[in-house]
């Protein structure tokens, strides 16, 4: 691959990283988002004001050494990063990860949406298979192993982080009133950010399902004309 596609070669490294937060952070995280999340549903009005315990801080640890780890792939060989992401998925991976960056550890260290936070990490979950699917990609591995493969992301991408986003949302905007320890700006930046990981969620959803039923319309064509 190397050999005839030398500009794929920093995209291929970056996305056998993303394998690493895919694993580490979730693991990290998942005992705090049972207790967060049984705490939250228990009395809804103060879920967004809870404590994160030390799962969630290293959790967030692992994902910001990750994030900037990503930002400086994409700043170093930013001609090849944006040819093989395209200039939206790059701007978006852009302001996710300075937004996650910029808000996440105050908002743990200030009790505001721990929950929301915690969910967020776990939701790394779903991108083990997903930098399986784009690796298969960029070796142009196509068949039944790369539908195979696309298929168990998006359940999993559901599962995790579709599925949840109704209890999310209701949390988030049942919480957010009851945040009185917090300064208004703070509160307006919960009201404003918190909604933008799970609007996000939709959107790449979209996203993944509508390149998956492009992939498969395309695999017949393909096999027509080699006939």
């Amino acid at each position: 691959m190397a050999e005839g596609r030398r500009h794929q070669v920093p995209v291929l490294c970056k996305n056998f990283a993303e394998w690493v937060p895919a694993i580490v952070v979730p693991w990290l995280v998942v005992d705090d988002v049972r207790r967060l999340t049984a705490e939250g549903l228990a009395s809804p009005s103060a879920s967004m004001g809870l404590t994160a315990a030390a799962g969630t801080w290293a959790s967030c640890g692992a994902i910001f050494g990750y994030m900037l780890y990503d930002c400086a792939v994409m700043l170093i060989w930013q001609r090849q990063m944006h040819k093989s992401m395209g200039s939206g998925l790059y701007a978006t991976i852009w302001g996710h990860h300075l937004l996650s960056l910029g808000c996440w550890a105050i908002a743990l260290s200030r009790r505001n949406c721990a929950l929301m936070v915690a969910w967020f990490l776990f939701s790394e979950a779903s991108n083990v298979f997903l930098t399986a699917r784009t690796i298969l990609i960029k070796l142009e591995v196509g068949g039944a192993l790369n539908t195979g493969v696309s298929v168990v992301f998006i359940v999993l991408f559901f599962l995790i982080r579709i599925l949840p986003l109704p209890m999310l949302a209701y949390l988030l905007f049942s919480g957010i009133p009851g945040l009185t320890h917090l300064t208004g700006f703070e509160r307006f930046i919960s009201w404003t950010t918190g909604p933008l990981p799970l609007l996000l969620n939709l959107h790449w959803f979209r996203l993944a399902v509508a390149g998956l039923l492009k992939f498969m319309r395309k695999a017949p064509a393909k096999e027509q004309k080699t006939q």
